[in-house]
């Protein structure tokens, strides 16, 4: 209802303003013209020139200071007789300042005002009423005067940011503080209004404006300009960046007296490129841009450059950030979980989330918490700001105790089949090592499910490594046959650097065989050659080749069969002694048995 109220009341200032305006037009004999085109929209936006259907927050300030350059804007006529256009700078060059003032009352209604402030290189004005100028014409000047200001007040009945389609309408009046034979001011109070209408996507703004200027009649090169038709169009958008940008043309049309039309034409027209960055969400902006005009028209300058700094706070509500909630495992992998999000205000809501999810919020302190069925939940804090602000969340997977199985261990001899006394141990996945004793009974126990490293270390017996899987809920019988090793009564001697056998070793060997006559159920015994460190690398392998291939050959001639045999060097690797001394290095100088099962 208000709202009505307030846009009948627009209405109704605009015909008052229209009314009064042409009333003092008619009444007075002054006869100016302003020839300054742009006008900075005073209450800011996504446009600079034209008027946008946004309107200040409520109860808040803005302003603007803009500068402007704008080259020969009226640099042509038009032979009354011949109609042939010639170029004549009037006006060379200006400079414009143009002071903002702007107060938000409701979020439907604003008002403000605009001061403009211009330099101009121009010749004498009195020059501006010959139809056909001299020869000679006095050189042009600078001039330097304050413009006309402008009091504009704005009623915004639908709102584009909230039903993306936006309505606006806007009566001014122009006041005449400008020198009246400055052609910078009209020299009598002129007015009109503006119709806005606007769309407001996340994508893209549009916008066009409508209006009409009652500014009466005035001379201008002996041409009589009266009342003007107003309008202009734009698109533009603003991100989250910071940046904007907006393209925008805009122009009058100028009821003239044809009889006495000696001006280019009456419908000046400009198009306007603006860039622009905002400090935070509702910090000040600078703005830069430039422009052309299109027509020729009085005031439509060949070139325009504008910039300068505003603020106008459009964003009415409380400042907002981007809440971005992650969810990951021990992995740092995404991971699908339900999320709790606290707001500042102790007000809670539960989303799901497939490993990312974000949404904006009130700026304030926010806790997070994520669950998800078999795993742990975390749960964290963070400050949001208009920044936005990231909480990451980790879910451990929880981990089920294994049921437990039991577990009967029996070690055999291979040959005779009797039990075997040795200690085992067994190292799960998470490398835990569990030690057990198994004696002649064997051994009968409950383990963890899952698979395990079985070494089995007795003595006589050549150890043995093995793994086991464990299934829950499960009796796992387990027998392992062990297979004694061979073990040499001394030290098998070669001669120096040479792979013969010294004679004082045949003993040894010769005991070897006859363990090795009495093995069963055994694949091949593997004779192993090694060095001491001394010496090359290259001639210690060879050398450790040939030692295991004669050990070799003697037990072959001692009844071994040779494909039960064979032999490998390694030289000095895997040493079983430091090679720091003499004694030390004669221990690794050797020979191993190695039964392979």
């Amino acid at each position: 209802m208000k709202r009505t109220l307030f846009v009948a009341l627009a209405v109704a200032l605009l015909l008052t303003a229209a009314a009064f305006a042409e009333d003092t037009a008619i009444l007075t004999d002054d006869k100016g013209f302003n020839l300054a085109h742009f006008r900075p929209n005073i209450f800011g936006g996504h446009y600079l020139a034209i008027e946008d259907s946004a309107a200040l927050c409520p109860w808040t300030i803005g302003g603007g200071l803009y500068y402007e350059y704008v080259n020969k804007p009226f640099s042509y006529y038009k032979d009354s007789g011949t109609g042939t256009e010639t170029e004549l700078d009037y006006i060379g060059h200006y400079q414009g300042i143009h002071g903002v003032l702007a107060f938000g009352l409701w979020e439907w209604m604003s008002l403000g005002a605009t001061v403009p402030y211009y330099m101009a290189r121009m010749r004498p004005v009195e020059d501006f009423s010959l139809a056909d100028p001299p020869a000679t014409l006095p050189e042009l000047s600078n001039e330097s005067f304050l413009g006309d200001v402008k009091a504009e007040i704005k009623f915004m009945p639908l709102d584009a940011k909230e039903h993306v389609f936006g309505i606006a309408i806007a009566p001014y009046v122009n006041f005449p503080t400008a020198p009246k034979d400055s052609l910078f001011g009209e020299g009598r109070t002129t007015g009109g209004g503006n119709l806005i209408l606007g769309v407001d996507t996340k994508y893209i703004n549009f916008m066009a404006n409508g209006g009409y200027l009652y500014r009466g009649k005035g001379e201008l090169m002996t041409a009589e300009m009266g009342d003007a038709i107003t309008f202009g169009a734009g698109i533009g958008n603003a991100y989250d960046s910071g940046f904007e940008w907006s393209i925008e043309g805009f122009g009058s049309y100028y009821f003239m007296d044809d009889e006495n039309d000696i001006l280019k034409n009456n419908v000046p027209v400009e198009v306007l490129a603006t860039l622009r960055y905002r400090f935070g969400a509702n910090g000040p902006r600078i703005v830069a841009g430039g422009g052309t005009g299109l027509s020729g028209g009085p005031g439509a300058g060949q070139y325009r450059v504008v910039g300068g700094i505003d603020y106008f706070c459009h964003n009415c509500g409380p400042e907002t950030g981007v809440l971005t909630i992650k969810t990951v495992d021990q992995n740092n992998k995404p991971l699908a979980a339900t999320l709790s999000i606290v707001a500042p205000d102790g007000k809670s809501q539960t989303v799901a989330s497939t490993g990312e999810w974000n949404s904006e919020f009130v700026v304030g302190d926010y806790s997070a918490s994520a669950s998800r069925e078999g795993f742990q939940g975390d749960k964290r804090s963070a400050s949001l700001s208009a920044d936005g602000a990231v909480i990451t969340l980790m879910l451990k997977e929880i981990v089920k105790p294994k049921s437990p199985t039991t577990v009967s261990l029996s070690l055999l001899d291979k040959c005779s089949n009797k039990p075997v006394k040795a200690a085992v141990v067994l190292k799960d996945g998470a490398g835990k090592e569990t030690a057990i004793a198994v004696g002649e009974n064997g051994y009968q126990g409950a383990l963890a499910a899952g698979t395990y490293q079985v070494t089995i270390s007795a003595d006589g017996y050549q150890p043995k490594t093995d793994s086991v899987t464990l299934v829950a809920e499960k009796d796992t019988p387990l027998k392992v046959a062990l297979i004694k090793k061979i073990e040499l009564k001394g030290t098998i001697f070669f001669a120096v650097a040479s792979d013969k056998i010294l004679a004082k070793s045949f003993p040894v060997i010769d005991d070897a065989a006859e363990q090795i006559k009495g093995l069963c159920q055994y694949s091949k015994i593997r004779l192993e050659g090694y060095t001491s460190s001394e010496g090359k690398l290259e001639m210690n392998n060879e050398l450790s080749k040939k030692r295991a291939a004669a050990v070799k050959a003697y037990l072959v001639k001692k009844g071994i069969p040779a494909d039960k045999l064979e032999s490998e060097g390694y030289g000095p690797k895997n040493p079983i002694a430091p090679n720091d001394t003499e004694a030390n290095r004669a221990k690794n100088r050797r020979v191993e048995f190695i039964i392979v099962e």
